[in-house]
């Protein structure tokens, strides 16, 4: 019986089950995918001199020991080679997906009670609330969306999503299939503005659709 050890960060961890189908690539074996399960999860975060150290910073990362077992490992396999995992939590067929580089966050405009009554058709712009001053704090909360494309011109849409892919989100609502939406570096759809003027880049354009999640 061949075990493998791997570090899974705690936002991860959480989704992890005994049982779990895995992917392991052995860097002496780069051409090869090794399947297996997940054996044990470790209850302990891992310490080290460095989290020891930054024990007061709340970004500091936190890794979990995650013990994975081998399906019949050939016997060239040996002790102690560094591998590489890839946890199957969870799947989805055909779910409508966008791309992990789409999805960007923007914070939260509440709107009046007049503006919430407004009949169809009828576009109004938010008001933006007073700041909280109040002793309390002022912790602005964000909402996670995607810009959509209509005529040129991106606008701002909230999105729900499930699981993730290694490029792909699960759209759980919020955009529908055949949609064009704007994706790019993480800075450059961090800093779009609402209402920017957009145009399909020479390679392709994106648009949500139907994969494999």
């Amino acid at each position: 019986m061949i075990q493998t050890k791997v570090q899974v960060d705690e936002t991860d961890v959480v989704r992890l089950h005994l049982g779990d189908s895995v992917e392991v690539t052995i860097d002496a074996f780069p051409d090869t995918t090794f399947m297996g399960r997940v054996t044990k999860v470790s209850n302990s975060a891992i310490l080290t001199a460095a989290s020891a150290v930054g024990a007061g910073q709340s970004d500091r990362a936190v890794d979990y020991e995650v013990e994975i077992t081998l399906s019949n490992p050939p016997a060239e396999v040996r002790p102690d080679l560094s591998a590489t995992a890839r946890i199957v939590t969870d799947t989805r067929k055909q779910a409508l997906a966008i791309p992990i580089i789409a999805l960007t966050v923007r914070e939260n405009t509440p709107i009046s009670t007049e503006q919430k009554s407004a009949g169809r058709g009828t576009a109004q712009a938010a008001t933006p609330a007073r700041a909280d001053t109040g002793r309390h704090g002022g912790n602005k909360k964000e909402t996670e969306g995607v810009f959509l494309v209509h005529s040129g011109v991106a606008t701002f849409h909230p999105v729900k999503v499930g699981i993730a892919g290694e490029e792909h989100f699960e759209v759980v609502e919020g955009v529908h299939q055949g949609d064009t939406i704007v994706a790019g570096p993480y800075q450059a759809i961090r800093d779009l503005k609402e209402g920017a003027r957009v145009k399909p880049s020479r390679e392709s354009s994106d648009t949500t659709g139907r994969r494999r999640s």
